[in-house]
C-alpha cells in the first residue's frame, strides 16, 4: 500500500496542474477552430477555391 501512496503524492500534483490547463486551453482552442473555420470561408470566397476542394477541406475538419 505504501508504494501505492508514495506513487500517488508524488505524482498527485503534475496530474492536477495539467488538467487544469486543459480544462483552460479547451475553450481558447475550440475559438481558435471556428477562427480557422471561418477564415476558410474567407479564403474560398475571395479567393480561386473550387468547391471541391473546399468540400474536402470541410470534411477534413468534421471528421476531427
Amino acid at each position: 500500500m505504501e508504494p501505492w501512496m508514495n506513487f500517488i503524492a508524488n505524482l498527485g500534483f503534475p496530474i492536477a496542474v495539467a488538467a487544469f490547463v486543459l480544462v483552460r486551453i479547451e475553450p481558447m482552442l475550440k475559438e481558435m477552430n471556428e477562427s480557422l473555420i471561418l477564415l476558410t470561408v474567407y479564403v474560398k470566397k475571395k479567393g480561386n477555391v473550387s468547391n471541391d476542394d473546399f468540400i474536402r477541406l470541410q470534411h477534413k475538419i468534421d471528421q476531427r
